[in-house]
């Protein structure tokens, strides 16, 4: 049967299996997988698809089966499918190198068995891989593991928890349990070290055959063993600096040979230290492994083969002991573990005599230096003394004059606190005479006859109004020398408006128009200073304007869940970088031809700052306006932070 005269794609077999239900299942190179039924003489073929690629993988080397039933499928070039019956259908699970969740060690698949645990182990070209059906995923098993050789050709399983492994490198016995390796080669009977992949079987009568490139062997697993002789090691030589060191060379370091001494004695520059050992066996000393390990200086074992050297470089000073052990011929570990206790001495610098030496020395320096010091310092404490006599003397005469500047600076606070009083007090007389005179207008003139009057009479009423509770404040102020903000939940738009109001005059006499956003959002603050912020920033507005064609003012205003920001905004006069950095200086101007104190923009900025405010002005320029911003906290937020200060801390409450 072959390709030309039946259903078969390859001619190329690789491998043949009978399946727990009767079916043969045939893989080849270049033909994949296919099914034979022998009842009725049917086949079908399985289509295995490279998943990183997307192409159909024919090149089928291995296969085997689960207890459970699965079909595990070993490529050439592709790694491993895992094939599940489902009704009439296959599904597959593809494992490969490039897999980043479960990768394989290789691609190349030479062999697979699921030992007497039902641990399933797939032999590679760079590993043995151990299934963990937990994860869905393979644990990888190398040279670093103490393998002698990645290609794993054969895998057979015996019962005490052994696989047996043949290699390109003979045959290596590994304990599923424990982790441990025994290495068998040409020198143990093999008939090569070299096996070939898929030539391995478990006979009937439990013997394992391994076929490779020159026959084959065949041997019962439990009745192969290895010899436990105990060969000596020793120390068979020792070099510092890469020069050999004898018994009396001169180097003070050994009086007899390395091999007979269980300590020397190092200075602290010989920094580069070779040992060399050695296991007394005759039956292939080429076949003994060592280990080394030098306690204090290192943690764990090195491992190095047939290669009896240990080489340390820079030992710090201290005691250390060199732990040397091997394995007999047949590479099993012996306990023959030899020891060399070695002490590195220090520099004299690092002595104990010489560091108490340089501690008095440092000490003594210091005392001196100390002693110097406080000379110098009473002497200078003397000359300090007697300045300080004539400058108290000094400041004595001085304190008189000051007295009385004090009492004469005091007496004229007192007497502008007064003048101040009284000057705010006697404003509200012609204040209250201009309202009086305002309400008398209607009685004697027909306000039919001017349509405009009544709404001036109400601008004159309200800036009296406004003008009344400023001059309050001030007698407050002259009266007790500061003033608290009256903090309340105000309307912004009435503000706004009332600011207006105050300033209507000056807009329809400018021609100024001023667009106001609605529903401000409210503000938490003092109802006169938050009048005074506002009408400044509309006044100075128009103050400012220049000779804009079309004057317009702004207010408008943005928010977040903690901070409002209301902005006032013209297209006048505008400002450079320069005067914005100094802009809430006081007594500072910067327009010459327009009136002012330069006061405006720094009590602003006060009041701005003592409701938890920010005032900030922009402006691209001369003649391209200029933006005035207050950011103020949520009135919300402020009001209920006030009443909570305001409120008392109640004792268990």
């Amino acid at each position: 049967m072959n390709s030309e005269n039946s259903f078969l794609k390859s001619n190329n077999v690789t491998g043949l299996h009978q399946d727990k239900k009767g079916r043969i299942w045939i893989i080849s190179l270049f033909g994949g997988v296919q099914i034979y039924y022998p009842e009725s003489g049917k086949h079908r073929d399985i289509t295995l698809v490279d998943e990183p690629d997307g192409i159909e993988v024919t090149s089928v080397y291995s296969i085997m089966e689960e207890d459970n039933g699965r079909i595990w499928i070993g490529t050439q070039t592709s790694g491993l499918f895992r094939l599940s019956e489902k009704g009439d259908t296959w599904t597959s699970v593809h494992y490969h190198t490039m897999d980043s969740e479960r990768p394989l060690s290789n691609d190349f698949v030479n062999s697979m068995v699921q030992d007497n645990e039902g641990t399933v182990w797939i032999g590679t070209q760079g590993g043995l891989n151990q299934y963990l059906p937990e994860s869905d995923s393979f644990l990888a098993l190398t040279k670093s593991d103490g393998f002698k050789n990645n290609a794993i050709k054969g895998i057979l399983s015996d019962t005490d928890n052994n696989l047996w492994l043949s290699t390109e490198g003979g045959i290596t016995k590994y304990n599923t349990h424990s982790g441990k390796t025994l290495d068998y080669d040409m020198g143990d009977g093999l008939q090569s070290n070299e096996f070939n992949a898929g030539s391995f079987l478990n006979s009937v009568k439990g013997e394992f055959i391994f076929g490779g490139t020159n026959g084959f062997n065949i041997f019962t697993p439990n009745e192969v063993g290895k010899r436990n002789n105990q060969p000596m090691v020793f120390i068979s030589g020792m070099k510092i600096f890469n020069r050999s060191i004898a018994p009396n060379d001169g180097s003070g370091i050994l009086k007899r040979d390395i091999g007979q001494v269980d300590s020397i004695t190092l200075n602290y520059n010989n920094s580069v230290v070779d040992f060399d050992f050695k296991a007394l066996t005759y039956r292939h000393p080429e076949k003994v492994d060592y280990a080394y390990f030098l306690e204090g200086f290192e943690t764990e074992w090195n491992y190095v083969g047939n290669h009896p050297n240990a080489t340390y470089t820079n030992l710090d000073p201290g005691n250390y002991t060199l732990r040397i052990k091997s394995t007999n011929s047949d590479g099993v570990w012996a306990d023959n573990e030899r020891r060399l206790y070695i002490t590195v001495n220090p520099p004299f610098w690092k002595t104990w005599w010489f560091r108490l030496s340089a501690t008095f020395f440092i000490f003594g320096c210091f005392y001196i230096a100390y002693a110097n010091k406080v000379r110098s310092i009473k002497k200078y404490q003397a000359q300090l003394e007697r300045r300080i006599d004539e400058r108290t003397q000094q400041l004595l005469q001085q304190k008189d004059k000051l007295m009385e500047v004090a009492d004469e600076l005091s007496a004229r606070n007192e007497e502008i606190q007064r003048f101040t009083f009284a000057v705010s007090h006697d404003l509200k007389s012609p204040l209250n005479n201009i309202k009086g005179i305002a309400g008398l207008i209607p009685m004697e003139i027909a306000m039919k006859d001017f349509p405009n009057l009544e709404e001036y009479l109400g601008l004159i009423d309200v800036s009296c109004d406004t003008m009344n509770d400023l001059i309050s404040d001030i007698t407050e102020i002259a009266r007790l020398g500061t003033i608290d903000n009256r903090n309340e939940v105000l309307d912004t738009n009435k503000i706004m408006n009332l600011a207006r109001t105050l300033i209507s005059g000056k807009l329809s006499m400018e021609g100024v128009r001023l667009d106001i956003a609605d529903n401000l959002p409210d503000i938490y603050g003092d109802r006169n200073r938050m009048i005074q912020v506002f009408g400044n920033f509309l006044d100075n507005a128009i103050k400012y304007m220049g000779n804009q064609e079309t004057p317009i003012i702004t207010v408008g205003f943005e928010q977040d869940d903690s901070i409002n920001r209301f902005w006032v905004k013209d297209n006048g006069s505008g400002m450079d970088e320069r005067a914005l950095k100094k802009l809430f200086t006081p007594f500072l101007r910067f327009h010459s031809n327009v009136k002012g104190t330069g006061l405006g923009l720094y009590m602003i900025k006060k009041i701005v700052l003592s409701h938890d405010g920010v005032i900030t002005a922009e402006s691209e320029g001369k003649g391209k306006g200029t933006t005035f911003t207050v950011a103020l906290p949520n009135a919300k937020i402020a009001a209920q932070k006030a009443k909570n200060c305001a409120e008392p801390y109640l004792v268990g409450s």
